[in-house]
């Protein structure tokens, strides 16, 4: 028992070593009203399954016009890994700090990656670079203590967004794929 009391506090102290937020600021906070509250905001590490939302958030980046608008654009052409008779295309499009890669079939676009330092692409209408962490709060209806957050595809394939906060405000969105 006393084993685990030490690993419980190590963890603790840990934890609020990582967090922007004092350990001392999470347990004062009046929102947290008990101990199994506290526990899961300081203990919120693993990442949030949501197929759905990380679809929604690849649509969005894809359907964005600021994409063809504001991002300067660059191709590759790469042979597809099933049909090597077939030719694709790799779209980057960039600013100075963003980039956003997309892969390109005769049928269908791919978001392979992003990461995102400008205000201009938008996720579920209210998540952008600069919005206050507590805005993500409320539009995934969850509180977290770290500065990054995962939302990755359930399945395990390796598809995820992190978002990214300093002092609380979102500094950079990261997606990564594969293409199968």
């Amino acid at each position: 028992m006393r084993f685990e009391n030490t690993l419980y506090l190590t963890t603790v102290l840990f934890l609020f070593a990582c967090n922007s937020k004092s350990g001392k600021d999470i347990l004062e906070d009046s929102s947290l009203e008990s101990e199994s509250e506290i526990h899961q905001v300081l203990y919120h590490i693993d990442p949030i399954d949501d197929s759905r939302l990380v679809i929604d958030w690849v649509n969005e980046i894809l359907s964005s016009n600021y994409l063809e608008s504001q991002f300067l654009k660059s191709q590759d052409t790469v042979r597809n890994i099933h049909d090597r008779q077939q030719l694709d295309t790799i779209n980057h499009f960039n600013t100075e700090r963003s980039h956003v890669g997309v892969y390109v079939t005769p049928t269908k676009n791919l978001l392979l990656e992003s990461n995102i330092y400008d205000s201009d692409i938008s996720l579920s209408e209210q998540i952008k670079i600069g919005v206050n962490k507590v805005v993500v709060f409320d539009l995934l209806n969850r509180k977290f203590a770290n500065d990054t957050l995962t939302i990755r595809e359930p399945d395990g394939y390796g598809i995820y967004f992190e978002l990214f906060f300093l002092d609380n405000i979102l500094t950079r969105i990261h997606y990564k794929s594969v293409v199968d």
